[in-house]
């Protein structure tokens, strides 16, 4: 660290100039971590949505013609669009509410491997039948209501 009585000897330019020489050289460093981080997680994240929206798209294709209808917005890599699909802040998919759609089918192909980061998932008045899949324990954020 740089004395003080050192800073006081010199002009008060010369001060400025190494105050602002050392600002910026750690200011730049640490800006460089950040946008390497933020850039690795926004990799990461797509990647999860992209395997999320591949694992509803897998779903939806199981299902009777008219449901499949009803969720024609389901389509592409970006699940944040789809009807009763809502994401958080950092565009992960954490709700699914598909309650009162009129959906018909089970639930026996829906990858829940891939939707670990749901806290919430509804499916009221639709007609869902048969067991419900051991592998829904991958949602372990799944809070109850």
């Amino acid at each position: 660290m740089v004395s003080s009585f050192w800073l006081s000897t010199l002009s008060p330019l010369a001060v400025f100039f190494f105050l602002s020489l050392f600002l910026v050289g750690t200011t730049s460093f640490h800006g460089a971590g950040v946008a390497a981080s933020s850039t690795s997680f926004s990799t990461i994240q797509a990647t999860e949505n992209k395997d999320g929206a591949e694992a509803l798209l897998n779903w939806k294709s199981t299902l009777d013609n008219h449901s499949q209808y009803l969720l024609s917005s389901w389509h592409g890599e970006n699940p944040c669009g789809f009807v009763g699909v809502a994401c958080d802040d950092f565009g992960a998919i954490a709700h699914l509410n598909l309650s009162y759609l009129g959906l018909r089918g089970t639930l026996d192909s829906l990858d829940f491997s891939h939707l670990t980061g749901v806290v919430s998932f509804e499916l009221a008045n639709n007609s869902i039948y048969g067991s419900i899949p051991s592998s829904i324990g991958n949602l372990s954020k799944l809070n109850s209501a």
